[in-house]
């Protein structure tokens, strides 16, 4: 797997703006639960000898597909956030496509909306592309938290599956010593570094009964 830096990474996608006219999601980068999120950004490239093969893949998450109003935020309104993804073939130079949405269910047009959000994305040795994120979809109030995965074979059409963990709630804030508003958001995702199998691991955070989270 080939893993940027965070400089070369904002590097990429600043300087080519990838992702021009970002959108944070939540309300001022809090999501509903008061737990930040402004890390939700990952890239990943093809080193599968394939013909995508050099291929940038970066995905982030972003509130521009719905916002309601919200009277006791900070900036008065709630960007509900989709996983969203972008890829060039030219090793950055152009990006030459409209962001791709990951996440396969749409926003409601009326009230509450979902939040997809803090993405990781890898390319294993056949050149199969994965994102997975934390994912809000199943609950109408858009409070419970599970985690979904997406696969592609050409960047433009995912598949989504929803990872076999229960739903749970945003916990956080329980160690004086960590801080408060942490939940989550140094997760990834990887391949096999030699290239001998396909495929893909993951790492995650799950809150257990006890409110202690448990890393799958």
């Amino acid at each position: 797997m080939y893993q940027a830096t965070s400089a070369s990474c904002c590097d990429v996608v600043v300087g080519a703006t990838v992702v021009d006219g970002i959108v944070g999601g939540g309300d001022t980068f809090y999501l509903q639960g008061s737990f930040r999120d402004f890390l939700g950004l990952d890239m990943n490239v093809d080193r599968s000898g394939g013909p995508s093969d050099g291929t940038i893949y970066v995905t982030w998450d972003d509130g521009r597909d719905k916002s309601i109003p919200d009277i006791f935020g900070i900036s008065g309104a709630y960007s509900f956030d989709d996983v969203l993804m972008r890829f060039s073939t030219d090793k950055g130079a152009t990006w030459g496509f409209a962001p791709i949405k990951v996440n396969s269910d749409a926003q409601p047009r009326i009230g509450y909306g979902h939040d997809h959000y803090q993405p990781g994305i890898a390319v294993d040795a056949t050149g199969k592309v994965a994102a997975c994120w934390y994912d809000r979809r199943n609950d109408v109030a858009n409070f419970g938290i599970e985690r979904f995965c997406g696969t592609s074979t050409n960047g433009f059409t995912w598949t989504n599956s929803k990872v076999a963990v229960p739903s749970f709630g945003p916990e956080h804030g329980i160690d004086g010593l960590i801080n408060s508003v942490y939940m989550g958001d140094y997760d990834g995702l990887a391949s096999d570094y030699l290239k001998t199998n396909p495929g893909f691991i993951g790492a995650f955070e799950v809150m257990s009964a006890k409110a202690n989270p448990d890393i799958r």
